[in-house]
């Protein structure tokens, strides 16, 4: 919690502190962000137990908000819907097929698509 609230009393100094994510090291986190994944993972793992034992491939999906109010009628269909995706090792979006077609890049003038470079 001391970070979190370091964080939003500082976010620039804070955001200056990235960390790869070890998934996939194309997304950065911030420390705060890490310790909160971190804890929720550790917790999740600890409240399911026994299906994470069972099933190393085990995901504890749910969906309990969307970015869109109109959208929260449908968080009941997107769990299985997700929950099955998730069982395609091949799918656009896992962390494997993802390194094979994105690479990390500094923001230069010939790349930059008219901004300023970072």
């Amino acid at each position: 919690l001391k970070q979190l609230q370091y964080a939003r009393k500082n976010p620039k100094e804070a955001s200056k502190n990235k960390l790869a994510m070890p998934e996939n090291p194309l997304f950065m986190r911030t420390n705060s962000v890490k310790l909160l994944y971190d804890y929720v993972e550790a917790a999740t793992k600890e409240l399911y137990k026994e299906q994470y034992e069972a099933d190393p491939d085990y995901h504890h999906i749910e969906c309990i908000e969307t970015f869109t109010p109109g959208m929260r009628n449908y968080l009941k269909k997107f769990e299985p819907a997700v929950k099955e995706f998730l069982k395609h090792e091949q799918s656009i979006f896992t962390q494997e097929v993802i390194k094979q077609y994105v690479a990390r890049e500094k923001i230069t003038n010939l790349n930059n698509g008219g901004l300023k470079p970072l």
